[in-house]
């Protein structure tokens, strides 16, 4: 059983002085505190804190996931979702386009019924002037 410093724990685990000291102090980090009030840390131990540290940095990943997506790589997960958006756009076009192609049925079914309205007004107004210099007036006189 090899006994190591904070300093030296720092360096074989390749993270500072303080952040041992820190574990140490909150005790997430085992130790054992001599009469001098230095600490000495068992091999074991640190071996353990670095695994429970290391797990706890792969459980921070998704802000590096993120970091990874924004550079261009895409997470499998994305790629499902980019496909499915895709179809769902494809099939708004399809809606989109079947829209459109009423609206100009709409629209060519308006005209004609102006058109048929504006026929069927120049008859009823051809009537009424007609109906003036027909047999009433000619009755009535005027």
């Amino acid at each position: 059983m090899a006994m190591f410093s904070p300093a030296a724990a720092a360096k074989k685990a390749g993270v500072s002085r303080s952040l041992i000291s820190r574990a140490l102090k909150d005790g997430s980090l085992k130790g054992i505190r001599k009469n001098n009030q230095h600490w000495s840390i068992l091999d074991t131990d640190l071996d353990e804190w670095m695994e429970r540290t290391t797990l706890r940095a792969e459980t921070e990943k998704p802000a590096r996931e993120t970091t990874v997506h924004q550079a261009g790589m895409r997470d499998p997960d994305d790629a499902a979702k980019i496909e499915e958006l895709t179809r769902e756009l494809s099939k708004k076009s399809e809606e989109l386009a079947d829209v459109k192609a009423r609206l100009e049925v709409t629209k060519e079914s308006l005209v004609e019924a102006k058109s048929d309205r504006d026929a069927w007004k120049e008859q009823a107004q051809q009537l009424a002037s007609n109906s003036r210099s027909g047999f009433f007036r000619r009755l009535f006189g005027g």
